[in-house]
């Protein structure tokens, strides 16, 4: 079989490439900061005090460290969009290609609206029939 000069040049350049960008792009270790658990109830109750009975375990365990916070007064979904408000896990989300949709009942219902309509104009471009 005959190899091609311009074929096996493309070939050498690209194993070049693919070790150069094999050593640049390592992942770090995950996570690289301290773990914050968010208890959203008063100390001393029982979620509280299950969360800082797991705490130590899962930081002896997986080597890093946890930080229990309790945030008592709110309820959960106020909590989750706290940490999801963070310019680090937007960030995280992004690179997933993720969309954080978080927030109030009515945020949710714009962002479902925004969505279908987007998606609308998608469908009827590309002349889809329901079955």
């Amino acid at each position: 079989m005959k190899f091609p000069r311009r074929q096996f040049l493309h070939l050498v350049a690209g194993a070049a490439a693919l070790s150069v960008f094999s050593r640049v792009a390592t992942a770090e270790t995950y996570p690289s900061r301290p773990v914050h658990l968010i208890v959203p109830y008063a100390p001393g109750g029982a979620t509280d005090i299950t969360a800082r009975l797991v705490g130590p375990w899962l930081s002896e365990r997986l080597s890093q460290t946890f930080i229990i916070e309790s945030r008592p007064g709110a309820a959960l979904n106020k909590e989750v969009n706290a940490a999801l408000a963070t310019p680090d896990m937007q960030a995280r989300f992004a690179q997933q290609g993720a969309i954080v949709a978080g927030g109030s009942p009515s945020d949710f219902e714009e962002f479902i609206s925004d969505e279908t309509q987007k998606w609308g104009k998608v469908i009827r471009t590309a002349n889809i029939k329901p079955e």
